[in-house]
């Protein structure tokens, strides 16, 4: 038996109703959703937004979804899946360095490192993530893409 995948929500199924302060019409933004099966049945899913997620550890058969709480603090939800069954890698802003690792691209604050591999600290989290040898040239080759994305 193959183990469920996450799902991705596509950006116009889900919406969320906002109120604007000066005309108090109400507008309907897309939000992102991810979904993060577990294998076991009893465990409940794991939804987020794609902007709350900072980063994902793989442990085996086990990810350690690392996202900001309401309250803007990290916080940690362990579900039995592995990164080769999440489809969430498919998310423009969530991208897998390391064979153990997905980083939100949206929340990097430093790259530190050479061509022989980096570490990248991350907004809200003390430690660092490293990014293996293997994505290096993709990984930096994304993040000049998306600083003259910026600069334009």
């Amino acid at each position: 038996r193959r183990p469920p995948r996450s799902t991705l929500f596509p950006y116009s199924t889900l919406f969320r109703s906002t109120v604007d302060a000066g005309t108090g019409s109400q507008a309907r933004e897309s939000m992102d959703f991810i979904c993060i099966s577990s294998v076991n049945k009893k465990d409940p899913d794991v939804v987020l937004t794609a902007d709350r997620i900072l980063y994902i550890e793989s442990m085996g058969n086990l990810l350690k979804i690392h996202y900001l709480s309401d309250e803007a603090k990290m916080t940690t939800r362990v579900v039995r899946n592995t990164l080769k069954n999440l489809a969430v890698l498919e998310h423009p802003d969530l991208y897998r360095c390391h064979r153990s690792f997905v980083l939100n691209r949206r929340m990097i604050n430093q790259i530190n490192g050479n061509s022989n591999g980096y570490m990248v600290k991350l907004m809200h989290v003390e430690d660092e993530i490293p990014v293996s040898r293997k994505y290096a040239a993709d990984f930096i080759q994304m993040q000049n893409a998306d600083r003259t994305s910026y600069t334009r």
